[in-house]
């Protein structure tokens, strides 16, 4: 039993609605800033241009030597636009996904075009990360 005093209130737990009012105002408003919006255009617009190039070439190469190869291609694209999408609804998983699409265009980059790729396929990534460095914490990231 619970011992009530003139000006104790009973019990309500952390999951109160003044906490989450309080909780809400202290967080700062999330702003992607000019940087960050230009990238996310530019990811989905390469994604997309990217998507039916790789397709293209997918369909109509007959002689292709490696066809595996342009469907990672067209794999990492996709995944590229759904992360860039992520990445403007704050979304940590969004981070995860353009990791591994990052990773597999990596792998692809390398058993199609040589170490020379790897420039090219991590310098994106070292792009977004350089532009969200003051913006982990909006994905739930220290």
């Amino acid at each position: 039993m619970t011992k009530k005093t003139k000006n104790s209130k009973p019990y309500q737990g952390k999951n109160t609605q003044a906490s989450k009012t309080q909780s809400h105002k202290s967080q700062p408003p999330k702003e992607r800033g000019f940087a960050l919006n230009l990238i996310v255009v530019l990811m989905i617009l390469h994604g997309i241009a990217a998507t039916i190039m790789y397709m293209n070439i997918r369909t109509n190469a007959t002689t292709l030597d490696r066809p595996w190869l342009i469907s990672m291609m067209v794999i990492h694209s996709v995944l590229n636009i759904i992360a860039a999408i992520g990445i403007i609804y704050w979304e940590r998983w969004a981070l995860v996904l353009y990791l591994v699409s990052t990773g597999l265009a990596v792998v692809a980059g390398l058993l199609g075009m040589g170490i020379w790729s790897l420039f090219y396929m991590i310098l994106p990534l070292a792009i977004v990360g350089w532009v969200l460095r003051d913006k982990w914490k909006y994905f739930g990231i220290a």
